[in-house]
């Protein structure tokens, strides 16, 4: 009879967090040279535009969202440049592991779209570089945001021509 009780008790556990991770999606992971500044992942879903901070501990990064529909999510170092970008939905999970100083050799587990899109970003990691850094501190009508209009239209030139050819999984 004890045996019963627990196995249903087990049983009754692991269905219980099964459900959570189909309700969510997760990000985790172990970066180093983070120096406890948090990373910052923002996101948009039904409710609108979501912020989530992400603070290490020992190096370890984790967070859950919620978005039933695959949506991009921009992470963000502590001073608000951007990290990597990441296309999730609930039931889906990422892994990244490696030194956050040398962020284009961090390793990445997860859905094939994921992995994939972050071997095309680390192996055009020039483009994306540039991209990163020519809109830094520009406004409107100045040369600096010409050059960072036609470094973004390169960046997504690259990553909607891969995505056609690999039907977007």
């Amino acid at each position: 009879m004890k045996k019963r009780i627990i196995l249903y008790i087990a049983t009754l556990l692991l269905l219980m967090s099964c459900g959570e991770e189909k309700n969510s999606f997760i990000i985790k992971g172990t970066l180093n040279n983070l120096g406890g500044r948090p990373l910052y992942a923002v996101y948009e879903n039904s409710d609108g535009i979501v912020v989530d901070t992400m603070r290490p501990f020992d190096g370890k990064i984790e967070m859950r969202g919620v978005s039933p529909h695959r949506t991009a999510i921009q992470l963000y170092d502590a001073s608000w440049s951007p990290f990597m970008r990441l296309y999730l939905c609930n039931g889906e999970r990422v892994e990244l592991k490696g030194d956050a100083s040398l962020k284009y050799e961090i390793e990445m587990k997860g859905s094939s779209l994921n992995r994939s899109l972050w071997k095309l970003i680390c192996n055009n990691h020039t483009i994306f570089m540039q991209t990163e850094t020519s809109g830094v501190g520009v406004t409107r009508g100045s040369v600096a945001l010409d050059k960072h209009e036609r470094y973004t239209a390169q960046y997504d030139s690259v990553l909607i021509d891969y995505i056609s050819r690999h039907g977007g999984n």
